[in-house]
This record gives C-alpha cells, sequence and structure tokens, in this order.
C-alpha cells in the first residue's frame, strides 16, 4: 500500500491519481513522454534559439556591420512575425492530410537551413528576407506539436506537459544568449566571420539533424500512428484512453468547421486576450538593446537578459503543475496577469532609476502561464 503523502507527491510531479493506473498504461505513457517531449522541447527549445538569435546578433556587431540604424530592427522582426502568423492556420489544415512527423521534419530542416543561411547577409534587404522565411518554416512547430500533444493526453495530464514544451521557448533563448556570448568570445574573426555570423551557422547546424530525427521518433496521433516503438496493444490502449476522456476522433476541417468557430464567441475572446497577452510579454525582446544603450559589454548585452528567459521557464512549469495538481485553470491564469501589470507598467511609465528598470525587465516572464491557456 502506498502512503497518501507519497501518492500525492507523484501526482504533483507528474500525473493525477498516477497510482491507479494499470502498468501498461503508465509503460505507455512513458513512452509517449520519451517521444513528444522529447522531440517537443528540441524542437521547441531550437525555434526559440533561431527566432532569438536576432536580437543577440544585433547587439554583438550585426547593426553595424549592416548598417541598421533607425526602426530597421523592429522591421526585421516584423518580417519574421508577419509570416509566422500567416502561416499557422494553413499548417494547422496541412497536417489533416499529411501527418505531422514528415510535416514537421521538413519544417525543422527548413528553417535550419535559412538561419545557417543568414551568416552571409550583406544587407538589410537579405536580412529581411530571410527573417520572412525562418518565420514562415517555424510557424507550423508550435501549433502542430499542441495538436499531437492534445490528441494523446487527458486533460489531468495535458497542461504540465504542454508547460514542460513551452518550458523550452524561454531556455532556448536564455540559451541563445550564453552561446552567443561563447561564440563572441571563441570565433569572432575566425575564418574571416564576425562572432554574430558564427552564431547563425551553428544555430543552424543544430536545427537540421533534428528535423531529420523528428521524422523517425514523432508518432503522430493515436488514429494514424504508426510508431516502431508502439505495440498494436499500445495503440488500442491510446485510442480508448482518449475516447474515454470524452476526445473525438480527428474529422478533416472544412468550410463548416470554419463557420463554427467565427459565429461563436469564444473564438473571439480567445483571440482578443492572447493578442493583449502576447503584446504584454514583448516587453523582453528589448532587455538586450537597452543594456547596449546604457554601455553594457557584448556580453554582458547577451548573459543578462537570460535572467528573464530563466524565471520564465521556471514560472512556465510551476503554474502548469499547480493548474494540473489543483485542478483550476482560471486561478493560474488570473494571477500571473495580474503580476504582469507590475513589470509591464514600470516599463510603460520608464522610471529615471536604472535599478528598477532592470527589475522590470528580469520579472516580467512571471506573467507566461501560455501552457494553461492552450488547455
Amino acid at each position: 500500500m502506498v502512503p497518501k503523502v507519497i501518492m500525492n507527491f507523484r501526482s504533483f510531479i507528474w500525473d493525477s491519481a498516477t497510482h491507479l493506473k494499470s502498468h501498461e498504461e503508465r509503460t505507455l505513457l512513458r513512452k509517449l513522454d520519451f517521444s513528444i517531449l522529447t522531440i517537443g522541447c528540441l524542437g521547441f527549445f531550437l525555434k526559440y534559439l533561431d527566432q532569438g538569435n536576432l536580437s543577440n546578433a544585433y547587439v554583438s556587431g550585426m547593426q553595424e556591420d549592416l548598417h541598421m540604424y533607425g526602426n530597421e530592427y523592429t522591421y526585421a522582426v516584423t518580417c519574421y512575425t508577419v509570416a509566422y502568423a500567416v502561416m499557422q492556420i494553413p499548417s494547422n489544415i496541412i497536417i489533416q492530410y499529411i501527418r505531422p512527423s514528415y510535416w514537421l521534419a521538413a519544417m525543422e530542416i527548413a528553417w535550419g537551413t535559412f538561419t545557417f543561411a543568414q551568416a552571409g547577409v550583406k544587407n538589410v534587404s537579405e536580412l529581411y528576407a530571410f527573417r520572412f522565411l525562418v518565420g514562415f518554416f517555424e510557424s507550423s512547430f508550435f501549433p502542430a506539436l499542441l495538436y499531437v500533444l492534445g490528441s494523446w493526453y487527458t486533460k489531468t495530464e495535458l497542461a504540465k506537459r504542454i508547460a514542460i514544451f513551452h518550458m523550452t521557448a524561454p531556455v532556448g533563448s536564455a540559451f541563445g544568449g550564453y552561446l552567443q556570448a561563447a561564440v563572441y568570445k571563441s570565433l569572432d574573426g575566425a575564418h574571416g566571420l564576425d562572432g554574430w555570423r558564427w552564431l547563425y551557422i551553428v544555430c543552424g547546424c543544430m536545427a537540421v539533424p533534428v528535423g531529420l530525427v523528428t521524422r523517425w521518433v514523432l508518432p503522430d496521433t493515436p488514429y494514424t500512428t504508426r510508431a516502431w516503438f508502439l505495440s498494436n496493444e499500445d495503440k488500442q490502449l491510446a485510442i480508448d484512453r482518449v475516447q474515454k476522456a470524452g476526445k473525438a476522433a480527428p474529422a478533416k476541417i472544412n468550410l463548416a468547421t470554419f463557420k463554427r468557430v467565427l459565429t461563436g464567441w469564444r473564438w473571439y475572446a480567445f483571440t482578443l486576450g492572447y493578442v493583449l497577452y502576447g503584446s504584454a510579454c514583448g516587453a523582453s525582446d528589448y532587455f538586450g538593446i537597452w543594456l547596449k544603450s546604457e554601455g553594457f559589454s557584448v556580453v554582458d548585452r547577451n548573459i543578462i537578459p537570460t535572467g528573464t528567459k530563466l524565471i520564465s521557464g521556471f514560472c512556465i512549469v510551476l503554474w502548469g503543475f499547480l493548474s494540473d495538481y489543483t485542478g483550476s485553470r482560471f486561478a493560474f491564469v488570473l494571477g500571473p496577469l495580474a503580476y504582469g501589470l507590475i513589470p509591464n507598467g514600470i516599463l510603460a511609465f520608464w522610471p529615471p532609476s536604472q535599478n528598477v528598470k532592470l527589475f522590470a525587465f528580469l520579472t516580467c516572464g512571471v506573467q507566461l502561464m501560455t501552457a494553461i491557456f492552450y488547455t
């Protein structure tokens, strides 16, 4: 008999009522965690590493080399964002017809290739084009992985897994700072290339192999999987689990689907809320630029903002675990958002104290409860 305190601890750390699940079900979950979470976390880590390396490169010499002034940095960010936004819905339609394992593998290889290619840009126009292409191919990863996660896991299992998956976003951004600092110290000038160009080369070389592995490890959905590591019994158990949880089998997206979504109030409320939330989360993108304006060294401009990302990663996981454990979504959405008013308010009013602004930049990621938002 397992003591109650141990059962509660195990339920908090991983799954509610995990001690009530059969050996076969626990084994299935371990296989799914090993495959989906491993590929998801690696891919999302690299996506945010490649997404965030623009800021790292900008404060490490790219601004001067490409003669970027005025709003040109913002335009480069916008090129990425526009492509990222435009492709997300088509991508989720495409994976209704093409296996996610094939589609995501191709997208990862493509964005890794164009990340690598940014090492050769000669002017800001070329940078705009490559940022657009990177955003275009990266846009598929997040919604497609959420689709895969949601197709395998039940409600009580989902939030903490999305939290772990989403945690790799700020961790990837943080790693980008450490990576750029290391690249700048060790490779700046090597073979005639500036340190910021080497950052793009290293990031591109990391993404392509993960894309190749994705093809063989991602198990698609319970109804379409051909995963080599799942037995026929595993596949049937997975279908039984999601049916018992009340999840419908995947259906093709058609005009009726769009009509049903667009005529309901939930889509508009969710969209408005997420637009406002996303805008509030963007403050940390300018942390490194502010440090540069304050005269911090290239290494410090890359290292100090990683504090924001690490705090964000910790909070994403904490809110997700607490939400699954308590069964409450509302409290762990409202609480972090309420705190977010403090650092964003400080940055909006821009007080003269450097320490106060530093505090605001470092803690603006506490509000990240995105994992719960998607469940």
